[in-house]
């Protein structure tokens, strides 16, 4: 299984970018995997704990991206995309056997998501809500929220036309 191994790498790169940069955690990693790399998705994706375990990306989630292979063929001059095996490749035009591999043999960690102790996570939620102050001043009696109508000691039962 060379996949733990591939794993260990991206999980290495990833470390040292973190720790240049002096985060604490790495939280995500993108990673783009050719079809024609020989690598399994679904192998690499169970090799990545293992591989972060330990390390400032243990308990990161990693998204694979699947890039097809590009060819360009010897014999039409196109290019053509392939998603099967790059040794039975043939051209998507004129099905000659006679190709060259453009890309699709790579794996490409494409970006990685960090985080720092020094600086709190923002809250995708603060832009919505109010200030701490204006929710003390509000719990205080001093204003009210525009959406909040008080009840008022006024009866507000309409009386019956019929009586």
């Amino acid at each position: 299984m060379h996949e733990l191994s591939i794993a260990e790498g991206i999980v290495r790169q990833i470390e040292e970018l973190a720790l240049k940069r002096n985060a604490s955690r790495v939280a995500s990693v993108r990673v783009e995997v050719g079809s024609l790399s020989g690598v399994d998705p679904e192998a690499l994706r169970l090799a990545f704990p293992i591989a972060a375990s330990g390390t400032l990306a243990d308990g990161a989630r990693l998204c694979l991206k699947k890039a097809p292979a590009v060819l360009k063929c010897r014999n039409c001059g196109k290019r053509s995309s392939c998603r099967g095996l790059g040794f039975a490749a043939l051209c998507g035009f004129c099905r000659s056997p006679d190709v060259e591999t453009i890309s699709g043999r790579s794996i490409v960690i494409l970006d990685a998501e960090i985080e720092f102790a020094d600086r709190p996570r923002k809250n995708p939620m603060a832009a919505m809500s109010e200030s701490p102050q204006k929710a003390a001043r509000r719990v205080e009696g001093r204003t009210k929220p525009k959406c909040v109508r008080r009840a008022s000691s006024k009866s507000t039962a309409r009386p019956n036309p019929e009586e």
